[in-house]
């Protein structure tokens, strides 16, 4: 269910900011996650704007990013079930030893240029959205 929403024509860090000063005016939030895409003026708006909150990134998102990359830099459809699959096993890693295993297993099998790509952008999204990672911010929620 939308608590807000913003019509915008450009995806501006600015008008992001907006958004976010007024839903803390009008709720008063101090302890919410945000489920976000990745989207660099959204994730900023939030970091500047509320920078206690916790930013999880949408793992269909995340998917949707490994596999553009791969069809973009003339991977095969075999790649691309190869990639995301590879991805979404670390995301699904229920404690952070299991994602440093699943993540260096991955790595191992990885081409260098996606370990590249996975590295310089996905990574930190990646491990900030394992399954772990939810888990140890729901359990901090409900406390």
């Amino acid at each position: 269910m939308p608590l807000l929403m913003l019509l915008h024509e450009r995806r501006t860090t600015a008008s992001h900011e907006l958004l976010f000063r007024w839903m803390e005016k009008l709720t008063g939030v101090h302890d919410a996650v945000f489920v976000v895409d990745r989207e660099p003026a959204i994730t900023n708006a939030i970091k500047k704007t509320l920078p206690s909150q916790t930013i999880i990134y949408c793992w269909n998102h995340i998917i949707g990013d490994v596999r553009t990359w791969v069809n973009g830099n003339g991977g095969n459809s075999a790649d691309e079930q190869f990639y995301a699959a590879s991805v979404r096993e670390i995301l699904a890693a229920g404690l952070p030893t299991e994602h440093e295993e699943r993540s260096e297993n991955a790595h191992s099998r990885w081409s260098p240029a996606f370990l590249e790509y996975y590295d310089t952008h996905l990574a930190v999204a990646v491990t900030a959205s394992a399954q772990f990672a939810i888990h140890q911010v729901s359990y901090v929620m409900l406390m």
